[in-house]
């Protein structure tokens, strides 16, 4: 065997593997909310398969000026720079400083599941963020442009024929800026993914879960790295 085929041959298995992770609850329930904490949970333990960085959880967005998002299904956040997180009564509020992505998991993407994450992007997005300098070598302490954060759908299956449709790309970037939809991925169907230059790249079947792993990764990583969170922005309203 030839390195570039054990090369290929290693990605194609951690493709697999990634995509195996990813065990959404296909059985039919008469009770909808369960079926949904189901799937959110599947889609969390897939979304651990990302490099160690980044952190998930459920919950909601706040910034230091008191604003909060709607409640969103899966928070990646950095573990590292940035790895402050707010717990009360088992919901936890992740600082907007420290978060990469947003994502809304459903049964299926439609009209009013887009919208809704389109809702909580905007939220997110347009919310202040304060970070502490940091000192760059040979350079004097400098504070980071925040980063760009990516926002996505994840469901089972989609209302839209065919599932990456001309018409769900529409649907994703129609709008204001700070609503875009970067990601959306169809476990059944295949995966769409729009970068802010408005590239599109689309992979359809029912094996490329690992595939999509690793364009979220890819996009993650060309987003860049948050700045550390200036904490005394927070810390500030124990004397309120």
């Amino acid at each position: 065997m030839s390195n570039q085929d054990l090369l290929s041959e290693l990605v194609r298995y951690k493709a697999i593997e990634l995509g195996q992770s990813l065990n959404i609850s296909r059985q039919s329930s008469d009770h909808g909310p369960s079926v949904g904490s189901a799937a959110e949970n599947d889609w969390q333990k897939f979304f651990r398969s990302l490099p160690k960085r980044y952190d998930v959880t459920e919950g909601f967005v706040v910034s230091s000026d008191g604003e909060k998002s709607p409640q969103l299904d899966l928070i990646v956040h950095d573990s590292q720079y940035s790895p402050l997180v707010f717990s009360k009564s088992g919901i936890n509020y992740v600082p907007v400083e420290s978060v990469y992505a947003i994502f809304e998991v459903k049964q299926s993407v439609s009209v009013d599941g887009l919208r809704q994450i389109k809702s909580s992007a905007c939220a997110v997005r347009s919310m202040n963020r304060r970070y502490s300098p940091v000192r760059i070598i040979n350079k004097d302490r400098v504070i980071g442009e925040p980063n760009y954060i990516l926002s996505g759908i994840l469901a089972l299956s989609s209302g839209y024929q065919p599932p990456m449709s001309k018409a769900l790309q529409k649907s994703m970037i129609e709008g204001k800026d700070v609503e875009k939809i970067d990601l959306c991925c169809v476990a059944e169907a295949g995966y769409c993914v729009i970068n802010r230059e408005g590239e599109v790249r689309i992979e359809t079947g029912q094996e490329v879960l690992g595939n999509f792993a690793f364009e979220l990764m890819a996009e993650l990583q060309r987003e860049g790295t948050v700045g550390p969170i200036d904490i005394r922005s927070y810390t500030r309203h124990l004397n309120d």
